[in-house]
């Protein structure tokens, strides 16, 4: 198999592009030249054969010129290149052709690579899983005889990614348990998924372990302070992603916990205020007798 000495460099560049791209909120950060990129893969792809490595590097460097040139028809190229990578034995491609079906329209062809995918241990492809079958029950009414076997199918999919150690796979378990859907409620295992994500910094783990401490969920002791902490931590990854809605959110809950928090003091000084009173007036009717 031929590898040109370019190719790393290729992959390089189209590694710190995505870097720095999501680092910036911005969508577009580095100097990625696509009619560049273009130009070295148009000839290296007719040099000569890739190994599945490169076929993969390929596809991918295609999608991210199409994503900056904001393309509607995705490069034929990628389908191919990607079911090559992936007959080569590479996992990787897998999530490439998934998102070129998607992006070409491809609506069946795209959900059964995506569960093929899933079934074979791709990660990315468990957690869309997932969430695909979490948004179709979630639109079903309640009583409907599907609803419950989609929650199932979802919470399988959360658990297969939570054995592989996905954060955001953890929300989903936890979610799916703390109110019985598709598997027996059970608020313990829900608070342990949450605490698992939360720790693998998945921000929406953070928040339900926030709530939990702002409400008292989970048979947890209420703690203000703790809630405005997790809270925070959350916050840096919403921002960093620019989720607005879920910065939205979370600015809400931060505001509702410190008006808490000045509650919780008042109600604390007053507390304070009555057993000073209660001691001033014990220690005069020991000295004075009882008044009146």
């Amino acid at each position: 198999m031929i590898r040109a000495a370019y190719w790393p460099a290729i992959e390089t560049q189209l590694l710190r592009y995505r870097f720095d791209a999501h680092e910036s909120q911005s969508g577009v950060a580095l100097p990625f030249d696509s009619k560049q990129v273009r130009v070295i893969l148009d000839n290296f792809l007719s040099a000569g054969s890739l190994d599945a490595r490169a076929k993969q590097i390929a596809a991918r460097a295609y999608s991210q010129c199409d994503w900056i040139e904001k393309r509607k028809i995705p490069t034929p190229e990628i389908e191919s290149l990607s079911k090559e990578a992936i007959k080569g034995g590479s996992k990787i491609a897998d999530i490439d052709l998934v998102v070129f079906l998607n992006n070409s329209g491809k609506t069946k062809e795209c959900f059964a690579n995506m569960k093929k995918a899933a079934d074979v241990g791709v990660t990315p492809c468990m957690l869309d899983l997932a969430r695909h079958y979490f948004r179709e029950a979630d639109a079903l009414g309640d009583g409907n005889p599907k609803r419950d076997e989609l929650f199932k199918m979802s919470y399988q999919y959360y658990l297969k990614a939570a054995n592989k150690n996905v954060p955001e796979a953890f929300w989903g378990m936890g979610y799916l348990r703390e109110h019985g859907l598709g598997a027996e409620r059970n608020i313990i295992v829900a608070y342990n998924a949450y605490a698992m994500g939360a720790k693998l910094g998945d921000p929406d783990s953070m928040v339900e372990i926030g709530v939990g401490y702002l409400q008292g969920k989970f048979k947890m002791e209420r703690n203000t302070g703790q809630a405005v902490a997790w809270f925070n931590s959350a916050m840096v990854k919403y921002e960093k992603r620019g989720e607005k809605k879920n910065i939205e959110y979370v600015r809400r809950l931060i505001s509702d916990s410190e008006k808490n928090l000045q509650l919780d003091l008042k109600l604390k000084q007053l507390r304070e205020n009555l057993i000073i009173e209660r001691d001033v007036n014990n220690a005069m009717r020991r000295r004075f007798g009882p008044r009146g």
